[in-house]
């Protein structure tokens, strides 16, 4: 907790007198990165503009938050508590669910390979997610996050193609 404080530039008692403990500070984390990482108004009959937008959307949202970004990936911060551990797994599941979806429909649609396994895709589209913003985190923030998305992209579209 004091390097959180340090990092917003607060006390640490100033922080205790907003919240009951550490747990609830933890959750309202957990609660604003699930609202930064919203998904919503994705054209459902483009499955593949969809997803190009989810990427940029994240790689956006989260550039524009280094700090909460920096906490949310904490993965240890969150372990200990089993409201927030439950969150962000529902969070990972809807998005999951959703990704799964679009490959689906992608498919339905002719713009997929039917070979493209939903499941296995939606671990590489999640994992591209959360290795580069891992290396952002790590090289401070130094580089485009959006620009980076908009490399992976067309790397992802190639292997949902069967290129």
């Amino acid at each position: 907790m004091r390097n959180l404080a340090a990092r917003i530039g607060l006390s640490e008692a100033a922080i205790y007198r907003h919240f009951r403990d550490k747990e609830e500070i933890v959750l309202q984390l957990a609660n604003q990165a699930c609202d930064l990482l919203l998904i919503e108004n994705l054209p459902a009959k483009e499955p593949l503009k969809a997803l190009e937008l989810l990427l940029a959307r994240q790689f956006q949202r989260l550039s524009e938050k280094q700090l909460l970004t920096a906490v949310i990936f904490q993965e240890e911060l969150f372990r200990q508590y089993p409201k927030v551990r439950e969150k962000f797994q529902k969070h990972r599941a809807a998005k999951e669910k959703l990704i799964i979806s679009l490959i689906e429909k992608g498919q339905e649609a002719g713009s997929i390979d039917p070979q493209v396994n939903g499941e296995v895709f939606a671990l590489f589209f999640m994992g591209a997610i959360r290795m580069s913003v891992l290396k952002w985190k790590d090289a401070d923030f130094s580089y485009s996050l959006p620009q980076l998305g908009r490399e992976i992209m067309p790397e992802l579209k190639r292997f949902l193609k069967g290129e």
